[in-house]
């Protein structure tokens, strides 16, 4: 029996796995449409409860929603949002989806 059950097991696995997903099934949001994971640096402008902002060198100005899976690191330990001053230097990454993975003060430039 086992004979039988693997081989049918895996064939059916790969012709799962090998099925294209659907445009329509995908997200129809734009802003997480073909967004790249990313980088940002720059100095904080504001930074509460579920908000971060931010001024890049160029002058820009960027918003964040970070959420509870959002890692924060303040000067090399583990922090809180509410921690990051206004002036402070940091370094965003934003994955695919267009969710903040991580915030950290850039310390490597000291």
């Amino acid at each position: 029996m086992f004979r039988f059950v693997l081989p049918v097991a895996f064939a059916s696995l790969f012709v799962v796995a090998s099925i294209p997903v659907s445009p329509a099934l995908a997200d129809d949001t734009p802003e997480l449409q073909n967004v790249e994971p990313m980088v940002v640096e720059g100095a904080v402008v504001s930074a509460s409860a579920g908000q971060l902002s931010l001024r890049t060198a160029d002058g820009k100005e960027h918003s964040f929603k970070p959420d509870e899976k959002t890692r924060i690191n303040v000067n090399g330990k583990p922090g809180k949002l509410e921690e990051l001053k206004a002036g402070v230097q940091v370094r965003v990454m934003v994955d695919k989806m267009a969710k903040v993975v991580s915030i950290s003060t850039v310390d490597d430039r000291k």
